[in-house]
This record gives C-alpha cells, sequence and structure tokens, in this order.
C-alpha cells in the first residue's frame, strides 16, 4: 500500500487517477470526503478527537486501563460542524462500538 500526501494531488493527477479503492475501507473513504482522517481498528471504544497527538495520547489512555480503541478520528485543526456531525455518523453506524471517547479542544483568540 502506498499512500501520497494530498496536497500533491494538483501536482501530480496522473498518480491519483490511478487509485484503486476496492480494497479500501468505506468508513475511511466516507470520512476522506468531509476531509476526516479516519483509521478504523478492532476495538470497541471509539475516539473521536481535534489533532494526531491527541488523538494517539486518547488511545494510549484507553489500553493504559485496559480498554482497546475502535478506531483513529482526527477532526483537525480547522473543524466545522458539519464535519463533527460526520464523524458522530461514522462511529455510530459502526456495530463494534460500544464507547466513544471525545476529547476536543477549542480556541478562542480574541
Amino acid at each position: 500500500k502506498i499512500n501520497f500526501d494530498d496536497n500533491a494531488q494538483f501536482r501530480q493527477k496522473e498518480i491519483f487517477e490511478m487509485e484503486d479503492t476496492s480494497e479500501s475501507d468505506p468508513r475511511e473513504l466516507e470520512a476522506a470526503k468531509h476531509d476526516l482522517n479516519y483509521i478504523a481498528m478492532e476495538g470497541n471504544i471509539a475516539c473521536l478527537v481535534n489533532g494526531a497527538g491527541l488523538a494517539m495520547a486518547t488511545m494510549d489512555i484507553i489500553q493504559l486501563h485496559g480498554g482497546s480503541p475502535a478506531n483513529f478520528l482526527d477532526l483537525g485543526g480547522s473543524v466545522q460542524e458539519s464535519q463533527v456531525v460526520k464523524a458522530f455518523d461514522l462511529l455510530t453506524k459502526d456495530p463494534a462500538v460500544k464507547h466513544i471517547r471525545q476529547y476536543l479542544r477549542w480556541y478562542c483568540r480574541l
């Protein structure tokens, strides 16, 4: 499996046209349509966070206390309301998810 940075898509059109999504997780494809970073895992505790570092720390804490993460879902730093709605939609449709752990930080600059 090879991944290319989406930021290069405008320069590397031929490479991105060769993408084969037939073996990709449909949830990951759906999340990508909404600019969400989603990776499915085998646990039952969903993680909804904004920031990759915060996501990793949240998954570590879940495992430290005997749980198992069901996903890695990073909303990113400039999340919009529609993306949060889509993220919850993705998580609640997963039959393996029994709990949702959200850790979202909002910044307000005056």
